[in-house]
């Protein structure tokens, strides 16, 4: 699963749609004047610092008009008033559409060029949105789970429905199953679920006597789910073999990983302890006690290291063939976020609290960028962009600004906004990019380093 997140007789529904449309900026109504011919422009900008400030706001304008062609930059969507909160956002795998899912269910998908279907709302209060390889799924804080297929997105299905105000379900973690169409979930009442998202239909349905699953292992196939508990235990269950106890910690278990090049589950415990176990021994073969609970466990896409993230203090390195571990390098306690591996795996980077970013080098340890925004108060979110080598970072003071990965420093900041950002994310080929909006709307724009200018949007800019 991808950026960013989630978690029951099912109903399909097929979303009614209605054709829309988005436009570029500035709008045409909005400028001051006609445009200018070449002819004109080139006597304005002959007169140097002799200019009027209606002949300044001409030129400002044609600048203005210029950079946003440049960057392909468009508003998508239209305000809400009031306004309608988001659930989730992003580009659908394999696509250069953009879609944003909002709390009362309704899905709205943009072409490129900005033109935009909206699809009837068939489940409400979502509150997060996930895109897997084929298939968007957004959730409700009680488990009421909204999929829909990225190849017709007009096909909707709501897994677990939940009418009723009382005896609602809760679901602590969900993970897909490779090679099917099936969604297993961690459900309130100790019970360990698998849905069919295609169907809508609950295929399997465990219930445990003595534990509640609390975090699953992303990817198990189905005949050996492998899960923790909020007792501690690490477990692993089939269709049919029932579950047994792997190992154990003495705190709920908060996340599970695993490095299957060298046949291990990696799980973090609220107790502070981190766990690694070899399957194939099968027994603990190194434990790692911190003074906080630690909730999170990153595996690099080689499988060579491993980094584990406490509730405070430093995050760990560990090199998953020797099993050594290392302190990464951090100025201060607050914690660590949205961590993600860059190049292959031989960089890490993630955000610290909403203070800045750090990238850390794995083979040495060592912090090789912290990167923090001076002037803005920190930083808000971030998307990467391994192919062109530059951070897309989205500031508290509502600024996109571009940070070259190569050269370890800032670019420009090309827009910045009169309403609040939200977050940022990217394509799947890192060259275009999305940001959304307060006001229920989104920005699109092309991702390139050769912009220096900086394209600034009122709010009179946001069609209502």
């Amino acid at each position: 699963m991808t950026n960013v997140v989630l978690r029951n007789i099912a109903i399909l529904a097929t979303g009614a749609f209605i054709a829309g449309c988005s436009g570029n900026i500035p709008q045409a109504e909005k400028t001051y004047t006609a445009a200018l011919s070449a002819k004109e422009e080139a006597r304005l900008r002959s007169k140097g610092v002799f200019l009027s400030d209606a002949e300044s706001r001409k030129l400002d304008e044609i600048e203005r008009r210029k950079l946003a062609k440049a960057i392909d930059l468009r508003v998508l969507g239209s305000a809400s008033q009031p306004q309608t909160p988001l659930a989730g956002f992003g580009f659908t795998a394999g696509t250069q559409n953009s879609f944003a899912i909002y709390r009362d269910g309704s899905l709205h998908v943009f072409t490129p060029v900005g033109e935009e279907t909206q699809f009837e709302a068939v489940a409400g209060r979502l509150d997060r949105a996930f895109a897997d390889s084929g298939r968007i799924v957004a959730a409700s804080p009680r488990g009421t789970m909204l999929v829909l297929e990225k190849s017709d997105l007009s096909q909707q299905t709501v897994l677990r429905p939940q009418t009723s105000t009382f005896h609602q379900v809760r679901l602590f973690d969900v993970a897909t199953v490779p090679g099917t169409p099936y969604l297993a979930a961690a459900a309130e009442g100790r019970r360990l679920e698998i849905w069919d998202m295609t169907s809508g239909e609950l295929v399997e349905a465990a219930e445990f006597e003595t534990v509640q699953p609390r975090s699953l292992l992303q990817g198990c196939p189905m005949d050996e789910m492998v899960f923790g508990t909020n007792e501690g235990q690490v477990r692993q269950w089939s269709k049919g073999g029932g579950s047994k106890v792997l190992y154990s910690h003495d705190g709920p278990v908060l996340d599970v990983a695993e490095d299957k090049k060298h046949h291990l589950l990696i799980s973090a415990a609220k107790d502070g302890t981190v766990i690694f176990y070899d399957r194939e021994k099968g027994s603990i073969v190194k434990r790692i006690e911190f003074d906080a609970a630690v909730y999170k466990v990153h595996v690099s896409p080689d499988q060579r290291y491993a980094v584990v993230v406490p509730s405070l203090g430093k995050p760990y390195r560990i090199d998953l063939d020797s099993l050594d571990e290392t302190s990464l390098a951090l100025k201060s306690g607050n914690s660590i976020t949205n961590g993600r591996f860059l190049h292959g795996g031989a960089w890490f980077i993630a955000q610290q609290g909403g203070n800045g970013l750090y990238i850390w080098d794995m083979p040495s340890g060592a912090a090789i960028a912290d990167i923090k925004r001076e002037h803005s108060g920190g930083i808000l979110d971030f998307a990467v962009s391994d192919r062109q080598g530059l951070l897309v970072l989205a500031t508290p003071d509502n600024k996109i600004s571009y940070w070259d990965m190569n050269k370890r420093g800032y670019v420009s900041s090309p827009i910045q906004v009169d309403e609040d950002i939200l977050g940022v994310a990217l394509n799947d080929r890192g060259d275009r990019a999305i940001a959304a909006l307060a006001n229920g709307q989104m920005l699109s724009w092309k991702v390139h380093d050769g912009v220096t200018k900086s394209l600034v949007l009122s709010k009179d800019e946001f069609s209502g």
